[in-house]
């Protein structure tokens, strides 16, 4: 149980990298499945898109060989390792129907906040939307104030 909670504690470290915590929200994801392999014994549950992800992991992990500015390509790279992550913890801690079920809750939950971080995350051009000024305008403050609250 101990996994979930420690990928979702890596998840904003992961969607906003900062330069002094680069390597701590990757660490707990590799500490929750060390924990999780541990205590069960199953470090990694089988699943029909085994292949198909480890491939992604593999061509990601070669994707940062040709990048130039890695601050650019870390936040990618973290997104595609925070999903793996999430994938096989949703995965081998779903075991029953109503865990099946709850496990799609926090899916869709996690989406929509990830979602809304993109919004409030994209520069938008308010020149180019004069009827969103004021939407906009709320969303780059709220974008400010979470800022500030990370570095804190």
């Amino acid at each position: 149980m101990a996994e979930p909670l420690l990928v979702a504690a890596a998840v904003p470290m992961l969607l906003f990298p900062r330069s002094y915590l680069l390597w701590v929200g990757p660490g707990l994801l590799v500490l929750g499945w060390l924990v999780r392999g541990s205590a069960t014994g199953r470090w990694l549950l089988g699943t029909p898109l085994d292949r198909p992800v480890i491939v992604i992991l593999l061509m990601t992990f070669v994707s940062l060989y040709p990048s130039v500015d890695l601050t650019l390509s870390l936040p990618k790279f973290y997104g595609i390792i925070l999903g793996f992550f999430v994938y096989y913890a949703t995965v081998s801690n779903v075991s029953s129907q109503r865990g099946f079920w709850l496990g799609v809750g926090l899916l869709l939950a996690g989406l929509a906040g990830i979602s809304l971080a993109g919004l409030v995350g994209t520069q938008w051009n308010i020149a180019k939307y004069p009827i969103l000024e004021r939407a906009l305008h709320l969303l780059k403050n709220a974008k400010q104030r979470l800022e500030r609250q990370l570095l804190e």
